[in-house]
């Protein structure tokens, strides 16, 4: 039983390698304009059946545990090992100010078992006065026969026009985050 859990905990952190070693920024100056919002499918079928990624819709997809904080319009990722849970752009309180970051995750479990999510918020940060403002996420793919499910996240980051002063709107930051399928020799049991 131990074992499972340090699998998927190892899971999660190959996904959060991942989303770092796929950051790209692009360049700076001027407004960016980015259209926020949770952009993709909605979750379809039941939770037993559903595979990929989709915007929650209907609470029966939300899965408990002590730390579980995910609501309808977040975005959820799920293959036969793992569940997490996206969360829609939102103002925060607290260290982890916005949205868009991982906020739930757990096994997967049949729906009559109940979820035991007990991983908390997890959230890039830069010195402490500065997180990542996530304002769009995109599902790219949402679908597991199309390979890998794939979500974009989209920020403004602030970048220094001067030694004195930010400029919050200047630089575009893109963070791809993505789940194999069950088919990939990452995620054997």
């Amino acid at each position: 039983m131990l074992g499972k859990f340090f699998r998927i905990g190892n899971l999660v952190f190959s996904a959060m390698c991942l989303m770092a070693l796929l950051n790209c920024g692009g360049s700076g100056g001027g407004d960016l304009n980015i259209e926020g919002g949770v952009f993709g499918p909605n979750v379809s079928g039941t939770p037993d059946s559903f595979r990929g990624a989709g915007i929650v819709n209907d609470g029966k997809f939300l899965f408990g545990g002590s730390l579980a904080q995910g609501q309808q319009g977040d975005i959820l990722l799920q293959n036969d090992k793992i569940r997490i849970i996206l969360q829609k752009p939102t103002r925060n309180t607290g260290v982890g100010l916005f949205g868009g970051n991982i906020l739930d995750a757990d096994v997967f479990r049949p729906s009559s078992e109940p979820g035991q999510d007990q991983f908390g918020t997890i959230f890039p940060l830069v010195n402490l006065s500065w997180t990542v403002n996530y304002r769009r996420l995109e599902i790219i793919n949402a679908d597991f026969a199309n390979g890998p499910i794939v979500v974009r996240r989209t920020s403004s980051f602030p970048s220094r026009r001067s030694s004195s002063a930010p400029n919050f709107s200047s630089r575009r930051v893109s963070t791809i985050f993505s789940i194999p399928s069950r088919t990939s020799p990452s995620c054997a049991a």
